[in-house]
């Protein structure tokens, strides 16, 4: 495993979409010096950079494995593993934390802050990693029931760690087999697109009432089990929160951190039905809205840091957002 960066207690902590750090990879001109500046900074301890399962997911797509490992390499050296959670390990506790101001006395224990920590275990929110194993249920099996071969891969250690990340050195698109988060991305915009020709031409509230009820019924299994702890009346509360012209949903969804800014960057980008709906948003939503809940300065593209903007990140911040790491290294060393 890599050294912990020297600033993880004290320096700001980054968050880089996919984007930037291929283009660091690249290493030409102004893209080699901010290289160069950012390895320095984490080094001296002014800043420390996080990585998500988008980075794990979006790397292992490259087919060249020889450009996929260098990514990799660059990744594990800037960001020595240090890991955002998962929107899904947020959920529960970001509900309970929305129950919470309509008066429901949720759990404590179900607290929405997770924190940051490290390697692929804690960015997919699995004890085995990318190596997941369900049961005919959908329920990830324990540690006891899973296969021998996972259980010698995951005792590999930092071995186990790199593959993770940087995946196996041939083309693992090979021979049919499939690795990487593009079939899920596909999946995802392909029903967005199809969600997005359902809207048509509504506007204003008559537009955001179905992408309300789909938000909802996107979490409703965890909204079920997290009232059910309450002792509240999952299906009673659901309906109560839609009586005042969804009102009450909207508040309900604007009290969940994360998993409300991902449908707020969702809706936004419904809002520009010229822009077609593409495989890589879905990774581009899941890890810019904990990104962008959890970190003091996200770079990324152009596009997401101006609708970042129009959720009102970055006017007070943080986190402060950048779509340029030159001006984001500026700005915080």
């Amino acid at each position: 495993m890599p050294q912990l960066p020297p600033g993880l207690e004290t320096a700001p902590l980054m968050y880089l979409d996919q984007k930037v750090w291929i283009a660091l990879l690249k290493g030409e001109g102004p893209d080699l010096e901010e290289s160069v500046h950012l390895r320095d900074a984490v080094n001296r301890g002014s800043v420390t950079v996080a990585l998500s399962s988008t980075h794990y997911a979006e790397t292992w797509n490259r087919g060249n494995w020889e450009s996929r490992w260098a990514l990799a390499r660059l990744i594990w050296d800037t960001t020595r593993l240090i890991a955002l959670p998962p929107m899904h390990k947020l959920t529960h506790g970001e509900i309970a934390d929305a129950l919470r101001l309509f008066g429901v006395d949720a759990p404590g224990a179900l607290a929405g802050d997770v924190g940051i920590g490290r390697g692929v275990n804690f960015a997919y929110g699995s004890s085995t990693g990318r190596l997941i194993h369900v049961d005919d249920d959908g329920q990830e099996r324990p540690w006891s029931e899973l296969p021998d071969v996972v259980r010698q891969v995951h005792g590999l250690g930092a071995t186990y760690e790199w593959l993770s990340l940087a995946g196996m050195p041939f083309d693992m698109r090979a021979d049919g087999l499939e690795v990487s988060s593009r079939p899920a991305g596909l999946r995802f915009a392909a029903r967005e697109s199809s969600l997005a020709r359902a809207l048509g031409g509504r506007r204003g509230a008559d537009r955001g009432r179905p992408l309300v009820v789909d938000a909802l019924r996107g979490i409703e299994e965890e909204i079920a089990e997290v009232c059910l702890a309450s002792n509240v009346d999952s299906r009673a509360f659901l309906l109560w929160l839609f009586e005042d012209d969804q009102q009450r949903a909207r508040q309900f969804l604007d009290g969940m951190t994360s998993y409300g800014t991902y449908q707020h960057l969702r809706r936004l980008r419904h809002d520009n039905p010229q822009k077609k709906w593409e495989g890589n948003d879905r990774q581009d939503l899941l890890g810019l809205a904990v990104a962008l809940t959890s970190c003091d300065v996200v770079v990324t593209e152009k596009y997401w840091s101006h609708v970042a903007g129009r959720l009102g990140f970055d006017r007070d911040g943080p986190p402060r957002i950048y779509n340029s790491l030159k001006a984001a290294l500026e700005g915080v060393c």
